[in-house]
């Protein structure tokens, strides 16, 4: 064969790979495979594992900014990352919309980046959990524990 007809080849059989290879992207929501046989503790912990930060917090507000959201939070417990009493977390809306929370309802977020430059984990789909109250305290997940208070300064 020639050396064209060797370079052809391959850029055929490398196209025809892609085309059949399944593929994942950061946006597309496809977990490894024995994901769903895991249990619900199991799945939290993991994703607590890939974030950066991971943190309960009282929605406060939203706003606009160019391709982004930014939604505040007052932060109630940590478990992981340093993380300050009120902060905010940034969603890209150029892939698809931000989540919509509820004023006052607190969430359980999972971000990447630092205080003061949150993000959303582009590789979750579901950015955060809401957490249900009962006589107004919150029910955190049983599976993390009750995490610890946030920086004061």
């Amino acid at each position: 064969m020639t050396r064209l007809a060797l370079n052809s080849a391959l850029f055929i059989l490398v196209a025809l790979g892609a085309a059949v290879a399944p593929t994942a992207h950061a946006l597309s929501c496809v977990r490894p495979s024995g994901y769903r046989y895991l249990s619900e503790g199991e799945r939290l912990r993991g994703r607590i594992r890939e974030a950066a930060a991971v943190f309960a917090g009282r929605f406060v507000e939203a706003e606009s900014q160019g391709d982004y959201r930014i939604s505040r939070f007052e932060v109630l417990r940590v478990w992981k990352g340093r993380v300050n009493k009120l902060e905010a977390v940034k969603y890209s809306t150029v892939f698809g919309t931000a989540p919509e929370y509820v004023a006052g309802e607190i969430y359980l977020v999972f971000a990447s980046g630092e205080s003061g430059d949150f993000q959303n984990n582009l590789e979750e789909c579901d950015h955060t959990i809401h957490i249900v109250t009962r006589g107004g305290r919150p029910l955190y997940p049983d599976s993390i524990g009750w995490g610890r208070a946030p920086r004061t300064h």
